[in-house]
């Protein structure tokens, strides 16, 4: 998916546009996020990181994303990585790529799978 409408019946304004739905790129309306009233009187609509990834890359991470997590892995221990042949990208993207599918899987469990496992939750003892 390259991109999600949140879609209103008229522009920003004075007298401003409602919200309609939110709809992938098709213009298919899908369920995204959570209406919240926050303690300052304004209503949101929340989306968690986890729903964002999910929505806008529901294949996983892309060859981009891959590249992108091998140059940081490669600079981390001090390589420039357009310094090294294919050999060594092929080597930091081999290393990147399960760190990112890793982080897409944890993205699809619910914080209350989070909330069971101790070691994945911030503060408490394994």
């Amino acid at each position: 998916m390259r991109h999600v409408d949140i879609v209103f019946d008229g522009p920003p304004g004075p007298v401003t546009g409602r919200f309609v739905e939110v709809e992938d790129e098709n213009r298919a309306s899908i369920r995204m996020g959570e209406w919240v009233e926050r303690d300052d009187g304004y209503w949101v609509l929340r989306l968690d990181r986890s729903e964002a990834l999910r929505v806008l890359f529901p294949d996983g991470p892309t060859d981009e994303m891959v590249e992108a997590a091998a140059r940081e892995w490669a600079k981390a221990w001090g390589y420039r990585y357009d310094d090294y042949d294919e050999k060594y990208h092929r080597g930091w993207k081999n290393k990147a790529r399960p760190i990112l599918d890793a982080a897409f899987g944890l993205a699809d469990r619910t914080t209350s799978e989070y909330e069971s496992n101790t070691d994945l939750v911030e503060g408490k003892d394994e």
